[in-house]
């Protein structure tokens, strides 16, 4: 039984062009991913303590927030239409501030943004914590010095 060896490429046909990227992702495909970084940034995480601070007033307080998003979710929207652009914090400061600021603007949201998963890392430690008896935070072991 004889297999007849796969055919290959001649070299002078020139490289082959590198697959492009395609952007898939419309309105509702990325307002859903906000709404779950949101969810799970401020329900799964943070509802208990701001429970406990805000007491009888955590309707107040939810509504509030709920107010502050929408008011993000606006302006970035109305932004997003003048400037439609990779790196909206930079783009948008820099358009309004000059470019020197933008670029703050842009690593000040680079660092909010590993806060927020900070926070929610240390919130879901806090659950599995209570849940299965584990610590919240990593400690070193002894051996280890």
């Amino acid at each position: 039984m004889d297999v007849a060896a796969p055919r290959r490429q001649v070299a002078d046909e020139g490289p082959a062009p590198a697959p492009a990227l395609r952007r898939r992702l419309r309105l509702w495909q990325v307002s859903v991913s906000g709404v779950g970084v949101i969810l799970g940034a401020g329900v799964y995480a943070l509802v208990g303590p701001a429970a406990g601070l805000a007491g009888n007033a955590l309707w107040l307080a939810f509504l509030l927030a709920g107010a502050a998003a929408g008011l993000t979710a606006y302006s970035y929207a109305r932004l997003g239409t003048m400037r439609p652009k990779d790196s909206p914090e930079f783009q948008y400061t820099a358009l309004a501030f000059g470019p020197r600021i933008g670029f703050v603007a842009g690593w000040l949201m680079l660092a909010a943004d590993l806060l927020a998963v900070a926070a929610v890392a240390l919130g879901f430690g806090g659950y599995l914590a209570h849940l299965a008896g584990t610590p919240a935070v990593g400690t070193r072991s002894r051996s280890w010095r």
